[in-house]
């Protein structure tokens, strides 16, 4: 039997997926093979990004793995064929899976891999209350446009010294 949270997710409905959630529901649900994870894997599958998003917020394993071994969730996006939600996973740190072709270029896998870490390094400054430094914010400059950095921050780019 299905639950709740699933069937949200499945059928794309990212207000019942927060109700589900609200109300208990695991986030790391496990398959039926007893890997957690399949919350973030279905939205994953089905490229639904708002959902994907959501559960990354609150702290789906990004770095789950299934039967396959690591890349869980990537796995999942390219069986889809959600090119864009592996960019977003790979935005976030995902693990690339081996041996799989992800739908991207080098270059955009590259350029994913970097905002990623960017990011994590902004978080990481964020919470310790320092400035960004230098040599960040000139590869964020070079990199990633202004309107990309509002979009993964959700936050004005001129906050990053942008």
């Amino acid at each position: 039997m299905t639950s709740p949270l699933i069937n949200a997710i499945n059928q794309g409905n990212l207000a019942d997926v927060v109700a589900a959630l609200e109300a208990g529901a695991d986030i790391e649900e496990v398959d039926a093979h007893g890997y957690a994870g399949l919350p973030l894997r279905s939205a994953c599958f089905h490229g639904h990004l708002g959902i994907v998003v959501e559960l990354l917020k609150r702290g789906a394993n990004i770095l789950a793995i299934s039967y396959e071994g690591i890349g869980a969730a990537v796995r999942a996006a390219v069986r889809g064929r959600q090119v864009e939600t592996v960019r977003i996973l790979l935005e976030h740190g995902a693990e690339l899976p081996p041996g799989v072709n992800l739908g991207l270029s080098h270059e955009e896998v590259f350029r994913a891999q970097l905002v990623a870490t960017i990011c994590q390094r902004s978080r990481c400054e964020d919470a310790a209350g320092e400035e960004p430094s230098l040599p960040d914010h000139e590869l964020k400059e070079f990199f990633v446009s202004p309107e990309e950095l509002e979009r993964l921050f959700k936050k004005p780019a001129k906050s990053l010294g942008v």
